[in-house]
């Protein structure tokens, strides 16, 4: 039988970090152009660039999903 995990803060921190790491290089970016142009970019500029990141990655993951989906999954994981 399977011992339950109990819940705490610190759980939902360390679920969140992945996305804590990603979020900090459109933001060093927003502040490397900030400093060299003098210009801040958008706040839509910075939201459009992350819905385009996920479409872009939503997108390119139905390919290789579509192909998985029609093989044999005996097939493909027996050993010599």
């Amino acid at each position: 039988m399977r011992s339950r995990r109990v819940l705490s803060p610190e759980c939902h921190y360390e679920q969140l970090e992945p996305a804590r790491r990603k979020a900090r290089g459109p933001a060093a970016g927003s502040i490397v152009v900030t400093d060299v142009l003098d210009v801040a970019p958008e706040l839509e500029f910075g939201l459009a660039i992350g819905i385009l990141a996920v479409l872009a990655t939503a997108v390119a993951a139905i390919p290789p999903a579509v192909v998985a989906a029609y093989r044999d999954p005996v097939r493909i994981l027996r050993v010599a």
